[in-house]
């Protein structure tokens, strides 16, 4: 990544590390890589990053950023198949949608 980060699997790569710098308890590492394809034009790991940008939050117990990141989730990517865990999880929040 340091040496290709334009390269056309860049955005993997970032996605796959955040990954397992999740797992290994290095939020804060992953956050910053799920930032990077955040900020990518035409990125296809936009919205499972931005899904995992939001559990993140959650698994913190930052429950206003997680919601708010939820929110936004919804509003960017419709179409997500991550839609009715986002909802659920909104609810779960104490959000009425």
């Amino acid at each position: 990544l340091k040496v290709y980060p334009n390269d056309p699997l860049a955005d993997s790569a970032r996605y796959e590390l955040a990954l397992l710098l999740v797992r290994g308890g290095q939020n804060a590492r992953a956050e910053r890589l799920l930032d990077q394809i955040a900020g990518a034009s035409g990125s296809s790991l936009k919205e499972p990053a931005h899904f995992l940008r939001c559990r993140i939050k959650m698994d913190l117990g930052k429950r206003q950023a997680a919601r708010q990141c939820y929110h936004s989730f919804l509003k960017r990517h419709p179409s997500s198949p991550h839609v009715d865990r986002t909802r659920q999880t909104l609810r779960d929040l104490g959000d009425k949608q």
